[in-house]
């Protein structure tokens, strides 16, 4: 049974909160306009309470900040406890990237595709398990090369990985900006082919 009295200001968990919380949780930041594509705004007030805190950090280009939102240690809990997500996204003061990457979401997936994803953090774990397949099934030659592309950055994880409901394949999503280099995209690609996953390279905003 759930424990609401440890989320404050809550009385009831609703899908719609377990749906906008695990983008956050996924992504590591999010805004206030993201947000408010699955809850209200006094609900993201309710969120305040203790599961979400607003940053402020400064605009990429020009002197301007912008905020967002990131989670709170009580809601990082709250994604492991209720939405069921062991690994959570948390790049230190990434907060732009993490924003175009939940942006991305929001306005791309629906409910079900949401509920699919596997973030960066995740995808790490599904490579670290082909290699734990290569070793134990004795392929040592694509267990040696696979750890030396890893240590040497040769393999770059995702920003998110999806099941497309219209089709059923699992795709990769990575959010590029103009600092991006061509090694850059190519241990993106080599990442999605050794998960066996097309992958789609989307421009930052």
């Amino acid at each position: 049974m759930i424990d609401i009295a440890k989320y404050k200001g809550m009385s009831h968990i609703y899908p719609k909160d377990i749906l906008a919380l695990s983008v956050i949780g996924h992504s590591g930041s999010i805004s206030r306009e993201s947000l408010k594509n699955f809850v209200s705004e006094n609900r993201i007030r309710t969120f305040e309470k203790s599961l979400i805190k607003k940053v402020t950090y400064p605009e990429k280009y020009g002197s301007g900040t912008r905020e967002c939102f990131v989670l709170t240690n009580a809601g990082k809990q709250f994604i492991k406890n209720e939405c069921h997500i062991e690994k959570i996204v948390s790049n230190g003061e990434s907060y732009h990237h993490n924003e175009n990457v939940s942006r991305w979401i929001c306005q791309n997936l629906n409910k079900q595709e949401i509920g699919s994803i596997l973030n960066e953090r995740q995808a790490r774990d599904m490579i670290e398990d082909h290699l734990t397949q290569y070793r134990e099934q004795g392929d040592f030659e694509r267990y040696y090369q696979l750890q030396e592309q890893l240590e040497h950055g040769k393999i770059s994880m995702p920003d998110l990985i999806y099941k497309d409901s219209s089709t059923g394949e699992m795709v990769c999503i990575e959010i590029t900006t103009s600092s991006y280099k061509e090694a850059d995209l190519t241990a993106k690609e080599m990442a999605a082919d050794e998960l066996g996953m097309t992958i789609q390279f989307v421009s930052a905003t």
